[in-house]
């Protein structure tokens, strides 16, 4: 596949690296530039409201679904024509299905729910079990308009309950420029903004009546 050249960002991330922001076919792999690896935090809530006493509800994240195409640890992006490709020398610190998994867990938490991945021996009221859609970039940032685009789907279930609920949630972030660093906060910010919007709609009420 046709190589893009592009400038070298100098992008900060505990240790300074830099990042070739060009974008590779599947088949080629960059010889020239060392991969950087990336990670997603979740963002604190801003919020001053006194501690709240809360009922004992654990939740249990469930191995992800992925739609085919995204699991990958690479950084996508996805063309017009709908075919996905990826920015060579950068990768996510985890493929997308588990990134997601531990970031939504750091979310809910952060949100007075227990949170546990699936390997853990305790046993949770809860669990939820992530489908990611998109998780790309939308658009060729070189070329013209393009925006980082999350979208999440959610079963939720409780211990000893036959129903179900689903969740689901879309957020996009534009890109103002062809940077790496601006691109990686744009993703953080999309899937917290869609793992918070998923947390709010859940039916899990943690605050104890008198």
């Amino acid at each position: 596949m046709k190589k893009f050249p592009a400038r070298l960002p100098v992008v900060t991330l505990t240790l300074v690296a830099i990042a070739s922001l060009t974008f590779a076919g599947c088949a080629w792999q960059s010889g020239s530039a060392p991969t950087v690896t990336y990670v997603l935090r979740a963002v604190p809530s801003n919020t001053t409201a006194p501690p709240r006493v809360v009922k004992p509800i654990s939740l249990k994240i469930l191995p992800a679904v992925v739609a085919p195409g995204y699991d990958t640890d690479h950084i996508l992006l996805q063309r017009p024509d709908r075919s996905l490709d990826f920015f060579a020398a950068s990768r996510w610190a985890a493929p997308i299905p588990r990134l997601l998994e531990t970031l939504a867990a750091e979310v809910w938490r952060d949100g007075g729910v227990k949170t546990f991945d699936v390997g853990a021996s305790m046993p949770a009221t809860h669990t939820l079990r992530l489908t990611v859609l998109r998780f790309d970039v939308d658009g060729d940032p070189r070329t013209g308009p393009a925006a980082v685009l999350v979208r999440l789907r959610g079963t939720l279930s409780a211990q000893g309950v036959r129903s179900m609920q689903e969740l689901e949630a879309e957020a996009s972030v534009p890109l103002g420029a062809v940077r790496m660093a601006e691109i990686v906060v744009a993703f953080e910010a999309a899937s917290n903004k869609v793992l918070t919007q998923m947390r709010n709609q859940a039916a899990l009420d943690t605050t104890v009546t008198h």
